[in-house]
């Protein structure tokens, strides 16, 4: 389940080939259906993941914001990453989850937390030119996680994954290289929808 965010989808392909890639690569008999849905009408029931990408800044109303609450206080997750790596975009994210849940910690997964290794082993991962050009030694997979009681309510990364799942080069992406970014995606889902 995806939310968009302001002005169209700046990875439009993005989520159509992780599923793809999942469904070639992935022996488990999980269905994944994709569905944009409004905060309106999420029910974590139906929707017990839901998609976050963005450029922008990642602004809600006050009743969106009290929806996305109840959800995560539900047992819903929510998987954001930011597009190219926007720091708009991550900033904006951290603020508005803490608004939401005013006592949210952002902590960052060990590289011994399963879901580096669930379908695919990613405690190792390459990135696009432009990470390797600000942290040249960077190696291990980031992802930061918001924790209730032992599960991850929000997972998010701020170097892009679905620039990798596009597979469309793009220099100026900070990005996971495309072949971790789409291991990545795959562990974060099977991890969220089996937990």
């Amino acid at each position: 389940q995806m939310m968009h965010n302001g002005d169209g989808d700046p990875t439009p392909h993005g989520l159509p080939n992780l599923l793809k890639f999942i469904d070639s690569n992935s022996t488990l008999n999980v269905q994944f259906k994709r569905q944009t849905v409004s905060l309106d009408d999420l029910d974590v029931y139906k929707n017990p993941l839901l998609y976050v990408t963005g450029l922008r800044e990642f602004a809600l109303t006050d009743k969106e914001q009290k929806r996305l609450g109840d959800y995560l206080n539900a047992g819903g997750i929510l998987f954001a990453e930011s597009a190219m790596g926007s720091e708009t975009f991550d900033k904006s994210f951290h603020a508005a989850i803490l608004k939401i849940i005013p006592t949210a910690k952002f902590e960052m997964l060990k590289p011994d937390h399963p879901i580096f290794s669930n379908v695919f082993k990613v405690q190792e991962v390459k990135y696009s030119p432009l990470v390797e050009s600000v942290e040249p030694n960077l190696r291990q997979p980031q992802l930061e996680a918001v924790i209730k009681d032992g599960v991850p309510m929000v997972i998010f990364s701020h170097w892009s994954l679905s620039n990798g799942w596009e597979q469309l080069p793009n220099p100026y992406a900070k990005a996971y290289s495309d072949d971790d970014a789409l291991k990545l995606g795959t562990n974060i889902l099977v991890y969220t929808l089996t937990h």
